[in-house]
């Protein structure tokens, strides 16, 4: 199984008082399922992503990636993991706007240690793979906010992660716009990529092949298309 959370409770201190995030989470993510995971604002949507992102180690409960036990790991082995295992995906893109199209995607590939040379065929690729070719000397604000969300999509996947957390990728979007987006990430997931979407739209979330909505802290539903049986490698 590629992410099992098993237990997992969250507290945040509010002054003199705890705020229970999360309660008792527990669920499994197979390689190659597309999941969104929804529910309204407060509902713990962020707080559940952020761990499962290994953005947030303060949790009790425990959390196994590809059969490593992520709740005993160091800071420094949690963000190796979040620097080559998950590609993020922002409503707001979180691009570098002084760097070009180029420049922004090719950063994650940068950081895991590949030199200038090797990237630009990767980097093209990528970005061909999401409709820009021939963007990348662009800055970000030449872009439309749709071409700036594919932008941060082929950022998300130029390192080939072993999962891809979209945190709600159409939130800024026009309704076309947002339909093109998703088409992308059908895509991908067509190619075997594993997918979790964060979203408060209910049309963004039943494209998903599982749907997983959160209240108050506590999974509430969790369910599969009939017809379509995750993969369990």
């Amino acid at each position: 199984m590629l992410i099992e959370l098993k237990n997992i409770n969250k507290k945040f201190a509010l002054g003199e008082k705890n705020f229970q995030a999360l309660r008792e989470i527990s669920l499994a993510i197979a390689t190659g399922e597309y999941v969104s995971i929804m529910g309204t604002s407060g509902a713990g949507k962020t707080t559940l992503i952020d761990i499962i992102g290994f953005l947030d180690r303060d949790y009790t409960g425990s959390y196994t990636f590809n059969g490593r036990d992520v709740s005993q790991m160091t800071e420094n082995q949690a963000a190796q993991l979040r620097n080559t295992h998950v590609g993020f995906v922002f409503q707001n893109f979180k691009l570098i706007p002084n760097l070009s199209v180029f420049e922004n995607v090719e950063l994650p590939l940068l950081y895991a240690g590949k030199r200038r040379g090797e990237t630009r065929p990767i980097v093209e690729e990528a970005l061909a793979s999401v409709g820009l070719a021939n963007t990348g000397a662009k800055l970000p604000n030449q872009l439309s906010g749709g071409q700036q969300q594919r932008v941060s999509i082929a950022r998300a996947i130029i390192n080939e992660p072993d999962f891809i957390i979209a945190d709600e990728p159409t939130g800024a979007l026009d309704s076309g716009t947002s339909i093109e987006i998703m088409k992308i990430f059908q895509s991908l997931h067509r190619q075997g990529k594993t997918l979790l979407i964060v979203t408060h739209d209910p049309k963004v979330g039943q494209q998903a092949q599982r749907m997983i909505r959160l209240e108050d802290g506590q999974i509430v539903m969790d369910g599969r298309e009939s017809n379509d049986s995750p993969r369990t490698d």
